[in-house]
């Protein structure tokens, strides 16, 4: 009886390993805005490290991120900025790759216990009309994180909504 249900206990195991491993191993976020605002002032407000907490959601009221701890490269702005963060949710590194003028900022995030995930906030000014600003990330998921991909991307994208709904409030032009 002891070895059936071993056995069967195993199969599942097998089962449920097998369907993780089928799941995607990467996620993909992206949320966009379109707003009346000055590009270069947007983007060298975004280009500099040291602004962000003005304009990224988590530092805002949040129980939850009680506690965060930043340090910065000497130099905040430009590529090879960075910005460091200690917390008991985990620690993490951004650093600036690259800036476009005419697309945006380029990062690496370095997130504890995760691969490094690339990102970019866009600015894009169109021909005619709204400049897009946009805020994505994509990176691998840790086999065990992948049943909650969906997830994940889900509350990113929001918090990526609000991010860029902070910039709207302090670019936008309103016109």
């Amino acid at each position: 009886m002891l070895k059936k249900i071993l056995i069967v206990l195993a199969v599942l195991v097998l089962l449920i390993v097998g369907v993780m491993a089928a799941l995607p191993s990467e996620f993909a976020v992206r949320s966009a805005l379109d707003v009346e605002a000055d590009q270069a002032q947007v983007l060298a407000h975004v280009s500099d490290l040291a602004t962000w907490p003005e304009w990224t959601i988590w530092n805002e009221a949040n129980p939850k991120l009680a506690g965060i701890e930043y340090s910065f490269s000497e130099n905040t702005a430009g590529p090879g900025a960075w910005m460091a963060w200690k917390h008991e949710s985990g620690d993490g590194k951004l650093t600036i790759t690259r800036i476009d003028p005419t697309r945006g900022v380029f990062y690496r995030m370095d997130f504890a216990g995760f691969p490094p995930s690339e990102g970019q906030v866009g600015i894009i000014q169109k021909e005619k009309g709204p400049l897009t600003l946009s805020f994505s990330l994509k990176g691998e998921i840790p086999f065990f994180f992948r049943p909650f991909r969906s997830a994940m991307e889900a509350e990113m994208g929001r918090e990526f909504d609000r991010c860029l709904a902070n910039l709207e409030k302090r670019f936008g032009t309103g016109d």
